[in-house]
């Protein structure tokens, strides 16, 4: 977060309100620093490609929209590091696998099948809890 706001403070002479929000701004220079701490920390080598075809979110991603933020937060809290980044990146922030595999620097194949795997793993692991986290 601390190197988030430097970088917001070192480029603000940078920024054009022309080309989009202040807010939008502020949230790329925080999703690339989130990942260039996890590119740091060795936390993306675990992203491996499957040739699982299988589509879980449509099974998932309906059940996760009936959730509050708090719920899904910590629902997503639980997920291990390469899962949850692309999770995160393709259906929160709103990336395509092309611009994920680019600021990832992994394969579009590599990105399908890491959400793939999320979303996998979401239904395993929490499935069974989103009535709990939706109906309290």
């Amino acid at each position: 977060m601390q190197e988030t706001f430097a970088q917001i403070f070192f480029s603000i002479d940078n920024y054009n309100s022309k080309l989009g929000q202040f807010k939008s701004w502020i949230s790329t220079i925080a999703v690339r620093q989130s990942i260039n701490v996890l590119r740091k920390n060795n936390y993306l080598k675990d992203i491996q490609p499957i040739t699982d075809d299988n589509n879980y979110s449509e099974s998932i991603i309906p059940k996760l929209n009936e959730l509050s933020y708090n719920a899904f937060q910590s629902l997503i809290f639980e997920m291990p590091i390469g899962y949850k980044t692309i999770v995160l990146l393709y259906y929160i922030e709103g990336y395509t696998h092309n611009e994920i595999s680019s600021i990832l620097d992994i394969s579009v194949n590599t990105s399908k099948s890491q959400l793939n795997r999320g979303l996998v793993w979401l239904n395993k692991n929490v499935g069974h809890k989103l009535k709990e986290y939706i109906h309290g």
